[in-house]
């Protein structure tokens, strides 16, 4: 299921969210204070696993579902870039912000294939560059309502892990997470629409 919006005018929010626990069985002969930090340590690197392989409904892994749709202060920046050919945005993913997608020398935000709605927001010739190891330039739209235009758009293979996705590097710390005041644990959206010319723009909301 894809989640499309034809720019509504106003959101709506949810409370709805849950997260699992993960049971984890401890080895009788450590102690308890062994036992409790080697558990969250586990209990971590389990959820982070699990993050990366579960599939996704709708591209929302986190957070209120149905997701909320954008605001018509986005409404607004997106409908200056667009033409009436591409009216319709979609939601590609709906998650929290992981460690890793904030530091500056990781310098990416991630997205496993298997957790977004689906990539059919790519064309033919897109797909092709990508699965040849190749970026493509991307106009962002940043939570700020500012755009960016330093991101590289690329296929991403997971070490470790059968599992591959796509991400935004290049000038993403220094030009999203610190311009944007981004957080570990965040919760944010990513948007997919076309341009008046075609092109592949993203936008990103920051639901907090």
């Amino acid at each position: 299921m894809t989640f499309e919006s034809g720019i509504p005018k106003r959101r709506r929010t949810s409370d709805d969210h849950h997260d699992d626990d993960v049971v984890l069985r401890v080895v009788p002969e450590e102690t308890k204070v062994t036992r409790r930090n080697k558990s969250n340590n586990k209990r971590k690197r389990i959820r982070d696993d699990r993050d990366t392989s579960n599939t996704s409904k709708g591209g929302v892994i986190h957070g209120p579902n149905p997701p909320p749709p954008i605001s018509e202060e986005l409404a607004q920046v997106i409908r200056s870039m667009t033409t009436a050919d591409h009216p319709n945005v979609k939601l590609v993913i709906q998650r929290k912000l992981f460690q890793t997608d904030t530091l500056s020398r990781q310098n990416r935000l991630q997205m496993p294939r298997n957790q977004i709605s689906s990539d059919d927001f790519l064309n033919e010739d897109e797909k092709k560059k990508l699965y040849q190891n190749e970026g493509i330039q991307v106009r962002f739209i940043q939570p700020n309502l500012e755009e960016e235009n330093g991101l590289v758009f690329k296929r991403w293979k997971y070490k470790n892990v059968n599992c591959a996705g796509y991400v935004f590097n290049k000038n993403w710390h220094k030009g999203v997470v610190q311009k944007n005041g981004l957080e570990c644990g965040q919760l944010v959206q990513v948007w997919f629409f076309r341009d008046k010319d075609g092109n592949p723009c993203f936008a990103m909301v920051n639901l907090g």
